[in-house]
């Protein structure tokens, strides 16, 4: 396994992870959430859709270390292409954000700046994945520990 790849299954290992724990600070205290994005008093209608955001981080997340964990390079590739779907619009969004609302430029900021590194390393997966042959040169060799 090339070192580009073991970087971008590091970066999409910490992608999943760190957005598991965010969904649930946003489902736990949404207030913080949507604060960052609205920057002014936050109705009982905006600090909601924080926690369905939350929610929504959550299930996705989840669902990349699911698959990072199966190790199958088909379902992989397919998760992948749409989690780089949603990076591009999420950059969209967040420079239509910083045009629409400056208050919100740190947090914009930030999502494009963590979308951009996201989609590079989906884009160092696909493109390596596609030239090689098994998931045993895609993905690194799990340990397992024998009993005896």
């Amino acid at each position: 396994m090339t070192l580009r790849l073991r970087i971008a299954l590091f970066v999409l290992y910490l992608e999943a992870l760190s957005n598991i724990a965010a969904g649930v600070v946003f489902m736990a205290a949404p207030a913080l959430f949507a604060g960052h994005f609205l920057g002014h008093v936050l109705t009982p209608s905006s600090v909601e859709m924080g926690r369905w955001y939350g929610v929504t981080l959550f299930i996705m997340s989840a669902m990349q270390l699911a698959v990072l964990q199966g190790r199958d390079q088909r379902t992989m590739r397919w998760v992948l292409l749409a989690m780089l779907s949603g990076d591009i619009l999420q950059t969209g969004v967040a420079f239509h954000s910083l045009r629409l609302a400056p208050a919100t430029m740190l947090t914009a900021t930030v999502a494009i700046v963590l979308s951009v590194i996201y989609a590079l390393a989906r884009v160092v997966w696909l493109h390596s994945a596609g030239r090689v042959s098994s998931n045993a040169e895609v993905f690194p060799a799990q340990v397992h520990v024998s009993s005896t």
